[in-house]
Formats: structure tokens, sequence, C-alpha cells
């Protein structure tokens, strides 16, 4: 969840709020259930957590976003580490898909450029063939996912693969 894209100072306080349950708090409770729930169902638990190039670059207007995927990316580093002390370990990863043609660019192209200095690259993005599309991002994700070399880091950009 992207919004809310706006500059510290002009934050909707429900906005943050609900993206804090949708890019952090909910990943984490996934994942302590996921983690309780196949403990003892499988050899090879694969636990994937979709994050952002946002999280360590800055971007103003993002400073939810980005501090959400921030945090979503340290909580992965320190489930990773507490499962190799696991006799049944997951393999756990905070995954960068790069820039999906998805309805989270339309919203960022549709921001205040106020607000996201950034908005005109995005816009250029779009108009350029910039974004990848979702099937191919999708097809991206699902073969590192499966290959072995898911959860050699906790943290992953998937165009550096």
């Amino acid at each position: 969840m992207v919004t809310p894209i706006a500059t510290a100072g002009y934050y909707p306080a429900e906005q943050v709020a609900e993206a804090i349950a949708v890019n952090l708090t909910a990943p984490m409770l996934l994942t302590d259930a996921f983690l309780q729930l196949s403990e003892e169902l499988s050899t090879d638990r694969r636990l994937l957590n979709v994050s952002s190039g946002a999280a360590i670059k800055v971007y103003p207007g993002w400073g939810v976003y980005g501090s959400t995927k921030a945090g979503l990316d340290h909580f992965c580093r320190h489930v990773a580490a507490e499962q190799q002390q696991q006799v049944n370990p997951a393999r756990v990863v905070a995954l960068y898909p790069g820039v999906v043609d998805t309805e989270m660019q339309t919203r960022i192209r549709a921001s205040d450029p106020a607000q996201f200095p950034n908005k005109p690259r995005f816009d250029a993005l779009k108009r350029e063939g910039g974004l990848s599309q979702p099937e191919d991002a999708a097809h991206a994700i699902i073969g590192y996912l499966l290959s072995p070399q898911f959860g050699d880091a906790p943290v992953v950009d998937l165009r550096n693969l």
C-alpha cells in the first residue's frame, strides 16, 4: 500500500495506520502464523514477503511506504536469523519485485507532484514502457521462490538475480 503519498506534516493519520497495518503488521502476523502452523508439516518451508527498493532508497513523499517496507526487510532479517537456529528452518525472504504495472503505479501517477516530486519519473516509466507486466513479474517471482538460491539472503532485489 503506497498511500499516503505525502510529505511529513501532511499525513492523514488514518492512512498512516492503514499502511502500517497492511505493509508491516499483516506480513508479520501472517509470517508468525505460517511458521507456527507449518513447522511439522514440511521440510522445505519457503516464505516470501513482497518489499520494495523504497525500503533503502529515499523518495520524498513516500516516508510512510518506505518506512513500512524497511521495517518488513528488517523483520525478515530477524526471522531468517532465528530460523537458522531451528530444527526445521524456513527460508525467509523480503523481495523487491521491481517497478510493476499495477494499480499502485496508477495511484502514483495520479499523485500530487507537490507531495511526490518523483512523479515525473514514474510517468515516464509508464510512457516509455519501463514498467514490467504483472504476469512477467509473477513468473520471475515464482521462478526465484522455487530456485535453490531462495533464502540465501533475507532481502533480495529480483532485478539483480
